[in-house]
């Protein structure tokens, strides 16, 4: 964190995507000002956010349901190899193990960033 903070004041956008409390905070902490928060991941509770933080850095926070909004900016960013997603799969799956498999372990198994689900045929 703190060398993203010292090589230019911190990110734009900082997407989180584990639905942590600890990770929302890390979010927050990086961004620059005048940044954003963009809230990806299922957080089935309550979590604390310092809104002073975002406060003192006119920074905004908002969320997406299944990135909705935000599917052609990452893409983008994957296909120009800014980021690394084989680093954040965790699993991979059958479409019809999804709900126990997928929905429930991710509500429940803060290990799990990413679960990748196989559609009929799919390797």
């Amino acid at each position: 964190m703190e060398r993203i903070l010292a090589l230019n004041g911190g990110v734009e956008v900082a997407y989180e995507c584990a639905g942590a409390e600890v990770t929302v905070g890390n979010a927050v902490s990086s961004i620059r000002k005048g940044g954003e928060v963009v809230i990806i991941s299922i957080i089935p509770q309550p979590v604390a956010v310092d809104m002073l933080q975002l406060t003192v850095k006119e920074a905004s926070i908002r969320t997406s349901f299944a990135y909705r909004h935000i599917f052609p900016e990452v893409i983008g960013l994957i296909a120009a190899g800014r980021i690394d997603v084989k680093q954040v799969v965790t699993a991979k799956i059958e479409l019809d193990n999804i709900v126990e498999d997928g929905f429930k372990k991710l509500l429940t198994d803060k290990s799990q960033a990413k679960i990748l689900v196989r559609l009929s045929g799919d390797n």
